[in-house]
Formats: C-alpha cells, structure tokens, sequence
C-alpha cells in the first residue's frame, strides 16, 4: 500500500477483507476516525477479519449494523469489543453472565443504552426519522406457478423425512424455492 497516499487522504474507504489482508500497514496509520458498517463481519472473536478490525489505529470508533445478534449472544460482545472495548468485560464472564439460562437481558440493555453517551443507540422500524417519508407497507398475494408449487412441495416433503438434512438445510432449501 502507498501509506504516503493513504495518510494524505481525506478519507479512505476499504473493504473489511482489505483491511485484513494489508492489517500491518493500515495499522501505522493513525487515523482520527473509523466506521465500520455492517460491523457484524466481525461477529467472531477469533476469526482474522475481527482481529484486523480490533487492531485499528483509531482516535474514535464507530460500529453500525442492523443485525447485532445472528447466531449467539457473543456476537454483541465482539461488535462492542470493537467499538468501546472492555465495555461487556472479557469474552469468558459475558458468556458466563449474558448467555446463560435465566440471564436478565434487560439489564444487558440498560447497560448499553443508559450511558452518557450511550454506548448503543437504535433505531426500531417503526420509528420515523424527520425528512424521510413515512414508511409503507403493501402486500400482494400471488400464487406460485406449478412448477414452483411442486418444488415447494417437495421441499416441504424432504423436510420432513427421516432423511431430510438439518432445519436449517430444509429452510435453505425452502426459502430458495420461495
């Protein structure tokens, strides 16, 4: 990379694959500000992505994503991790505290919201932001063509045999008919 370029730049723009691969030499940059949006590439703590990610030379971080949480609770810690590390402790006690049966998720909310300045902000679909148009929703009903019906069917079918795959095969397979 032409570091020289870069650290002139007003901005730079990358890719998180990217920044993983030239991770050494974004890393002497000392950059005022980084964002990262749909941070949830870095959902897993020990993968290379979240490592080059969590290695940022940065004066203030931001994270945006619409999905925080896709697989384990975790997930919120390696994008907080990142954002305002040390926030949710260590990987071991959050999962200790956060992911076990009973966990008052309630108060994981306070602790991210109620700050000064909060540490997560978020906004639900519904809310309207000023200057945008209001949100709509239409529905339309169709049927599927035959051959999409049969191929539904049978997915439906396959999903319920003995022989079937995982859930979450079958829903691929459904989904992707629909």
């Amino acid at each position: 990379l032409n570091l020289a370029e870069i650290c002139n730049a007003g901005w730079v723009l990358t890719s998180y694959e990217t920044y993983r691969d030239y991770q050494l030499s974004f890393g002497r940059v000392r950059w005022s500000l980084a964002v990262f949006d749909e941070v949830q590439k870095v959902k897993n703590p020990a993968a290379a992505m979240t490592v080059a990610a969590n290695s940022v030379n940065a004066d203030f971080v931001l994270s945006l994503t619409g999905t925080p949480v896709e697989n384990r609770l975790a997930d919120l810690w390696s994008i907080m991790d990142l954002a305002q590390p040390g926030i949710l402790g260590s990987l071991k006690s959050f999962s200790e505290d956060w992911e076990s049966e009973g966990a008052d998720l309630n108060k994981l909310h306070e602790i991210l919201t109620n700050g000064t300045p909060p540490a997560m902000l978020r906004r639900l679909k519904e809310d309207h932001i000023e200057g945008l148009p209001s949100r709509s929703i239409v529905y339309t009903r169709g049927t599927m063509p035959p051959e999409q019906a049969r191929a539904y069917d049978q997915a439906i079918r396959d999903a319920k045999s003995e022989d079937g795959g995982s859930t979450l095969q079958a829903l691929g397979r459904i989904r992707s008919v629909s």
